[in-house]
């Protein structure tokens, strides 16, 4: 393996664990230089930073890194700059399907309050948008909780996998669901260039969460699987017309429900 490469996953697809599965063999971090990463996307996106000083300012921070396999959400905002700076880099994308992937950050923001001068509020905003969004009657649970809507959550899960697979040249992109991490270990190893046996440690669910009071539950059932289900529509459509449409069958994989519902 000679240059760097990234997991482009969101949060709560098992990042975490594609980061410990390399670290006997490669230099590998989880969400290193998060603050950092996160002010810089903000800057983009806001117009304070033109796309050169974004670019310069990534090369260096991931020069200063010395890493080979940089695992972070953040990289998937980032993913057009990436892309033009590292033309090169193979990227791993962790997918999990919307429900349990919803379900999942919903109670991870629960359990994890940030105030609004960390770094990782601001990041929940250019996601999400304001929590002072309006919320739609059936999802008035979220708001409740001081949760974003509902269609906030599912087209940030849509939109960043979309970016991906829109982006990134289909050679230099894994597609993997988070439930065949372990299945497909030896084959992402190949696709980074160790040995198969560099999966040999590998840690199951390294980032699980504590579930608690569930706002989901107060949702139709039945208005929660429509809205579900066309997130995943709108992103199997976009992957079939996407430069990565040879992904599709992985995407479409991913993103089945456990229960196949």
């Amino acid at each position: 393996m000679t240059s760097l490469a990234f997991g482009v996953g969101m949060a709560k697809t098992g990042t975490s664990t594609l980061a410990s599965m390399f670290r006997e063999c490669l230099r590998t971090a989880h969400e290193p230089d998060p603050s950092h990463l996160i002010g810089l996307a903000c800057d983009h996106t806001s117009g304070l930073i033109t796309g050169d000083q974004l670019q310069r300012s990534l090369q260096q921070i991931f020069a200063r890194q010395n890493l080979q396999l940089n695992v972070s959400q953040i990289n998937g905002v980032l993913i057009e700059a990436l892309c033009d700076v590292f033309p090169e880099s193979n990227m791993v994308l962790t997918i999990r399907d919307p429900y349990s992937w919803l379900r999942s950050l919903i109670n991870h923001q629960i359990s994890r309050p940030t105030p609004p001068e960390n770094p990782w509020h601001a990041f929940r905003q250019l996601r999400f948008g304001s929590p002072a969004c309006v919320h739609t009657q059936p999802s008035e649970s979220l708001q409740k909780a001081g949760l974003y809507p509902l269609d906030a959550y599912l087209g940030y899960w849509t939109d960043h996998n979309s970016r991906i697979l829109e982006r990134v040249p289909p050679e230099r992109l894994f597609v993997v669901s988070n439930r065949h991490l372990k299945r497909d270990a030896t084959h992402i190893a190949t696709f980074l260039g160790v040995g198969s046996n560099a999966c040999l440690h590998m840690e199951d669910h390294t980032n699980r969460g504590q579930y608690g009071a569930d706002p989901l539950t107060a949702i139709s059932t039945t208005y929660l699987r429509q809205r579900v289900h066309h997130y995943r529509a709108l992103l199997l459509a976009r992957a079939q017309t996407s430069r990565c449409c040879g992904h599709t069958d992985a995407v479409s994989d991913a993103t089945m429900p456990a229960d196949g519902d």
